[in-house]
């Protein structure tokens, strides 16, 4: 009876430990950086636009987007949703895409 639980045991620490596995390679398939360094080397570049909601003033909790110029073609934005009231920065996005 114990061996089966542990054979269970060890086929679900092998599918979690492959699912890791390509979780972290789909992360970083697209430029072979991780995020932390995409996000450093962005926040190097000049600010293009910054796009704020009018709501965070009236209710206090919006958007703000922060776009900046990577490249020829390239702009990398960050999105936070602020709260002004209370906690500040509640989440944050950040992706790099086309101009276009």
């Amino acid at each position: 009876m114990g061996s089966r639980n542990s054979q269970r045991r060890q086929a679900k620490a092998i599918r979690r430990k492959n699912l890791l596995a390509e979780r972290r390679r789909l992360g970083t398939a697209d430029s072979g950086r991780t995020l932390d360094e995409n996000v450093r080397r962005a926040s190097g570049a000049p600010l293009h636009s910054c796009l704020l909601q009018n709501e965070i003033f009236e209710t206090g909790v919006g958007m703000v987007i922060l776009a900046r110029k990577t490249g020829a073609r390239g702009v990398a934005l960050a999105g936070f949703l602020v709260d002004r009231y209370c906690l500040g920065v509640k989440d944050a996005m950040f992706r790099e895409i086309d101009e276009a």
